[in-house]
């Protein structure tokens, strides 16, 4: 059975700023997308700071806080930095969308002392370079990425990591968004609700990069990788780019 590691960065746009080996701020920072909050330090959150305030309301809440904008590119680049920082556990390394990186373990589990040695070192690696992380295994690297993007949860086994998945809200996965509407109005809820529904109705509705993405979630031999290697960019689907 494959062994997928995912590893979610989720204060990322934060730490590029102020990674966690910087002492804490006095005041409080937090970054902003489009004029609004998307996250905040600790300090800035006593402020009054919250998610979504705008520019004006975290001046006045915390008027000495640093804010910064959003850079993408410095994401990214903090992104790449950690995927190479991860390749001593294995060359199968792909950086994806949101945040998040997969990599292929399989292979290296006798070497690294199994699942749980490898995990604390790749926490250790990431934590080295001074970003948060949250960590998810499964047998799918679809499904090791959606579990890790929801919180910590190891999973070993094909039909585990169904029941997992399938209690997953219906927009975990990129696919569904732009279809949301569409899936509240029949009473879809979670992945399960969508996994049954006729594949012709949402072939024909949503089209094939749902199915393709419902399908990867349970894909676990090679040729998984191989595909995310070859993936083109996209707004719609996990962009894996190999690091």
């Amino acid at each position: 059975m494959a062994v997928f590691v995912a590893i979610f960065l989720p204060r990322l746009s934060l730490e590029v700023f102020r990674p966690r080996w910087l002492p804490p701020t006095e005041h409080g920072c937090a970054v902003l997308e489009r004029d609004k909050v998307i996250v905040m330090d600790a300090a800035a959150r006593e402020a009054g700071v919250l998610p979504g305030m705008k520019r004006g309301g975290v001046t006045t809440l915390a008027p000495d806080a640093a804010v910064y904008d959003r850079s993408v590119r410095l994401e990214m680049e903090m992104q790449r930095a950690v995927a190479f920082g991860l390749l001593r556990f294995s060359p199968q390394v792909a950086l994806c969308d949101e945040q998040t990186i997969v990599m292929d373990v399989t292979a290296s589990l006798r070497l690294f002392g199994g699942i749980r040695s490898v995990c604390s070192q790749i926490r250790s690696v990431v934590k080295s370079i001074g970003v948060t992380v949250r960590m998810s295994v499964a047998p799918t690297g679809q499904g090791a990425w959606l579990l890790a993007k929801r919180g910590r949860c190891r999973v070993l086994k094909m039909r585990s990591l169904e029941r997992h998945l399938d209690s997953l809200p219906l927009m975990v996965l990129q696919e569904v968004r732009a279809f949301a509407d569409w899936f509240h109005g029949l009473g879809c809820r979670a992945l399960s609700d969508i996994r049954r529904l006729p594949r012709a109705g949402l072939n024909k509705r949503c089209g094939v990069d749902l199915l393709d993405s419902l399908d990867r979630l349970m894909v676990c031999h090679q040729s998984y990788m191989n595909g995310l290697k070859s993936r083109r960019t996209s707004a719609h689907v996990p962009n894996f780019r190999t690091a």
